[in-house]
């Protein structure tokens, strides 16, 4: 889930910077221009030599990969967090556009407009220090007609969701705060993360318990900065990588 998020919202980045892509189901083409060439794609000398003999440069052209498959074409991109330059433009693409709003199509009589209830989400990767452990993409979606409380992956069908309101629908005003549904989702988020790393932060536990006896050596010999050092390093922490956020129009309240 979380790729094809982060290939959605990257693409909708560089449309947004009037890149111009070729957008396939699975690679796209991608003409970079300047902008992102001296940002995302580390040639400081060909860009340098460019201003200094005044010459216009030559913007990259690349390709991004939803897979990675055998062979690669030149200058490829996989579109995974792993990949330095395509991890670059998903965290430029949430600097410009962390939020996203979509509206869900319902059938409904024609007599009549189809209902849509608000919902907001928060989504993101959770991934665990020290590193070893799988990450997990993971949603949160509360209601904010009801208060009701969902989490998983896929909650709902974002391929299908319309930028604008659709023809013979209506939407339902909130009755939640804003602040109070984004708070309840990051609450839920926190106890999802404690439940998936369950196992990992027993051992992580275990595995600093075992330190106690050097860490307390280094206390009493007062090298408080290795101490702390050290006493971060094995303290397991659960972290929350490239989150989205939305407010989703959806049929179901």
């Amino acid at each position: 889930m979380s790729n094809a998020l982060h290939w959605e919202l990257v693409h909708e980045f560089l449309d947004y910077k009037g890149v111009q892509v070729t957008k396939g189901p699975s690679q796209s083409m991608v003409h970079l221009n300047e902008e992102l060439d001296r940002k995302f794609m580390n040639r400081p000398f060909y860009w340098h030599y460019r201003d200094a003999t005044n010459q216009a440069g030559e913007p990259m052209t690349i390709s991004i990969l939803k897979n990675d498959g055998s062979p690669t074409p030149p200058n490829s991109i996989i579109a995974t967090p792993l990949n330095p330059i395509f991890k670059q433009l998903v965290e430029a693409a949430h600097l410009e556009t962390r939020m996203f709003k979509g509206y869900e199509t319902a059938e409904s009589a024609s007599s009549h407009y189809a209902p849509l209830y608000p919902w907001i989400i928060i989504q993101g990767l959770f991934t665990m220090d020290p590193p070893g452990a799988p990450s997990y993409w993971r949603e949160a979606a509360v209601s904010l007609t009801t208060g009701s409380i969902k989490t998983g992956e896929n909650l709902f069908d974002y391929k299908s969701l319309k930028g604008t309101l659709p023809d013979g629908h209506v939407t339902m005003s909130p009755i939640v705060q804003f602040e109070r549904a984004i708070q309840k989702c990051l609450t839920e988020l926190d106890s999802t993360g404690k439940t998936l790393f369950t196992n990992e932060i027993a051992e992580a536990k275990g595995l600093k318990d075992k330190m106690i006896p050097f860490l307390n050596q280094l206390k009493e010999k007062k090298d408080l900065r290795e101490y702390e050092h050290l006493s971060a390093l094995y303290e397991p922490k659960i972290r929350f990588d490239y989150p989205i956020g939305g407010l989703v129009y959806a049929r179901n309240n």
